[in-house]
């Protein structure tokens, strides 16, 4: 009986030992940052990179990821949270693009939809909420991007919720975007702002685009927002923008599709060349890149980090 007692008692400590190796294993520290943020000591990483099938009904892979531990997937109290991060310097794309990406400063760390497109005609309804420290001080040297849209045949985003730059890293600041009609207030500096072309309006000519701002500079960081998008694709289609509850746009009747309608939209001749039609495909993470690479002083380069959760495509 004794050794029965004594054998169960063994088996039971090898177990639990087991268990206890186990939940270290799944356990995955954080890479350093530029400073200390305080949502990093709650947040629990239990792996690196996003599962492919980790959203209902579509199907992520990450964009060219090029270090390791730029995305992480962890709980934050036991909510499922994605951690996004940048490293200056490190841009996470193919050789053909490295030129380019060198000279424009970039930096990357963000999914996207596997070859899952959106066409004209389509009706699609995207959502995520993401936080940014208030530890990070961006500069507004180089665009920080959470959200961007893409006609990969035209190799242009056409829609993002992005940052402004700061006023001393462009000409003329009030000439770099077209004022929108949906759009409450003057736009400022470094405001969170819902950028778009060749949509709503905007004829691209020129290669500009229109900026609606929806938050001032100081008052988005340290904080979750949420971004809701339901659009049908259509020169006579119909778009909804919703952000942090409140309502932006809600058009119908609207030109919702980037195509060859809109001049100067075509940028990229070998995506125009690769791709048959017009394909749109949402990204999501942190992308930054200069706003003027000659402005770029890298003493003062921030490093961004960004959380994520709720996300989806329906």
């Amino acid at each position: 009986m004794k050794h029965t007692v004594l054998k169960t008692a063994i088996a039971f400590g090898i177990l639990a030992g087991c268990v206890s190796n186990n939940a270290t294993a799944f356990q995955t520290s954080l890479p350093e940052t530029d400073v200390p943020i305080q949502m990093d000591s709650i947040f629990k990483a239990t792996k690196t990179g996003i599962n492919e099938y980790e959203f209902p009904g579509i199907k992520v892979r990450g964009n060219r990821i090029a270090w390791k531990k730029s995305v992480l997937t962890g709980k934050i109290d036991g909510e499922k949270v994605y951690r996004f991060q940048t490293k200056y310097g490190i841009h996470n794309e193919s050789k053909q693009d490295t030129a380019d990406q060198d000279m424009y400063k970039s930096s990357r760390s963000e999914y996207n939809l596997n070859d899952t497109y959106k066409y004209e005609g389509d009706t699609a309804t995207y959502k995520y909420s993401f936080y940014v420290p208030k530890e990070i001080e961006l500069s507004g040297n180089r665009v920080h991007i959470t959200g961007q849209w893409k006609n990969t045949k035209a190799g242009t985003i056409y829609m993002a919720i992005q940052t402004a730059p700061a006023k001393n890293q462009v000409n003329v600041f009030g000439d770099w975007f077209k004022k929108s009609e949906y759009a409450t207030m003057e736009l400022q500096p470094q405001d969170l702002i819902f950028k778009y072309r060749g949509i709503l309006g905007n004829d691209s000519k020129n290669y500009k685009s229109h900026a609606i701002p929806l938050a001032r500079k100081d008052a988005w960081q340290g904080k979750w927002n949420t971004v809701e998008i339901t659009t049908h694709h259509a020169d006579n289609g119909s778009f909804k923008l919703v952000f942090n509850g409140k309502t932006i746009i809600d058009c119908t009747g609207c030109d919702a599709m980037p195509n060859p309608n809109h001049d100067q939209f075509y940028e990229d001749d070998w995506a125009f060349n690769k791709h048959k039609k017009d394909q749109l495909q949402f990204h999501f993470g942190l992308y930054q890149f200069a706003w003027d690479p000659k402005r770029i002083d890298v003493s003062e380069n921030v490093n961004s980090v960004v959380y994520m959760k709720d996300i989806s495509v329906k």
